[in-house]
């Protein structure tokens, strides 16, 4: 089961780091190495030139400094390709290594699709003391999106009922879950 680990501590501000936990990410994918499914280090990402402002931060695993962002080159670094999260749910990859990455996922995308503001279309600017982008033009703020789900296990006696998502590829049967609507209750969902 993916969680966030306990010896993670999230974080808003960057940090100096002399070698932290890189989450690099291109239209969805986690830059990974190809032998053992491990993060980037500080020779892929200089392949990359990556512009070190699209970095933001995410947080500490244990003592170690974790950020993440995204890259518009398809091409990976030699030895290096580009993973879907969920295939690598299955792999050989760390399981605390697995908690952060979902949460960097979401902030690099949240960061990648908040360059610039949805009212007025001027460049944002990231607040340091809290997770947001802010306007320098009009105010506007804009925060990580947050998408409400929820899980249910229907219980008969000592039997459940389980689905089947026919699209995935793992083929496993889970309780019943999905995201809410907007307005929606848990209750009107289940």
């Amino acid at each position: 089961m993916l969680h966030t680990p306990p010896t993670f501590t999230p974080l808003m501000a960057a940090q100096a780091h002399p070698d932290p936990l890189t989450f690099l990410f291109h239209h969805g994918r986690l830059l990974v190495r190809e032998a053992d499914l491990a993060l980037p280090d500080a020779a892929a990402l200089s392949a990359l030139d990556l512009d070190p402002a699209l970095l933001q931060p995410v947080g500490l695993l244990g003592e170690r400094y974790c950020q993440a962002g995204w890259s518009e080159r398809e091409e990976a670094p030699p030895g290096y390709a580009w993973r879907g999260l969920r295939s690598l749910f299955f792999g050989d990859m760390d399981e605390a290594l697995m908690g952060v990455a979902g949460r960097a996922a979401q902030i690099a995308e949240w960061a990648r699709t908040h360059r610039y503001c949805g009212a007025c279309a001027h460049p944002m600017e990231r607040l340091w003391h809290e997770r947001s982008f802010k306007c320098t033009h009009c105010g506007h703020l804009a925060y990580p999106r947050i998408s409400p789900a929820m899980m249910v296990l229907i219980k008969n006696g000592d039997k459940v009922l389980l689905a089947l998502h026919h699209a995935s590829a793992a083929k496993r049967f889970t309780p019943l879950a999905g995201f809410l609507e907007a307005g929606e209750s848990i209750e009107e969902a289940i």
